[in-house]
């Protein structure tokens, strides 16, 4: 048998980065990051409100362009992945829902010949207090 001279990605990939630097326009939030989410491990990012833990995941799964540094996939240069083949390796789920602006509900669970609703009428999930 002869063996692949390519290389197979782990099945759980590591997530790295180097010297990032981001944020909005001149507003930098991220400064000078290296950082490792090593695979097959739970890694948790925990700071104060604002101090650009969003901001950091979003670089690092491409959603935001870093101003200067790297993310690294694998050892690989994230920008340089092909967005398809990232997007089987690599996925951000945010706190926010990224969707268009004035958006409508349609719920889909209530089946055939659901009203429409729009966000703001939308009923809320009930709360429990206590046990």
């Amino acid at each position: 048998m002869t063996s692949s001279a390519t290389s197979t990605p782990s099945p759980v990939p590591e997530l790295a980065t180097q010297g990032l630097r981001s944020g909005y326009g001149r507003h930098i939030v991220v400064d000078g990051v290296d950082a490792t989410i090593p695979s097959g491990r739970i890694t948790v990012i925990v700071g104060a409100n604002a101090c650009g833990k969003s901001t950091l995941l979003k670089t690092m799964a491409r959603i935001l362009a870093p101003t200067s540094g790297q993310v690294l996939l694998d050892g690989e240069p994230i920008d340089q992945i092909p967005t398809r083949r990232l997007a089987t390796r690599l996925g951000l789920l945010p706190q926010q829902p990224i969707a268009p602006e004035g958006g409508s509900l349609w719920p889909i669970s209530w089946g055939v010949g659901a009203t429409h609703i729009s966000p703001c009428s939308a009923p809320r999930a009930p709360r429990t207090v206590g046990s």
